[in-house]
């Protein structure tokens, strides 16, 4: 495997935990303001 193999998946999966992260974070906004 080779390092723009590894670095192209590490992307993906970043952006797939910032994704995740920032719609947690609208739900929490649309509910009510307690988690940050």
């Amino acid at each position: 495997m080779c390092d723009v193999e590894k670095l192209s998946i590490s992307y993906i999966e970043l952006k797939e935990i910032t994704e995740k992260r920032l719609l947690n974070r609208l739900k929490n906004e649309r509910t009510g303001r307690t988690a940050l």
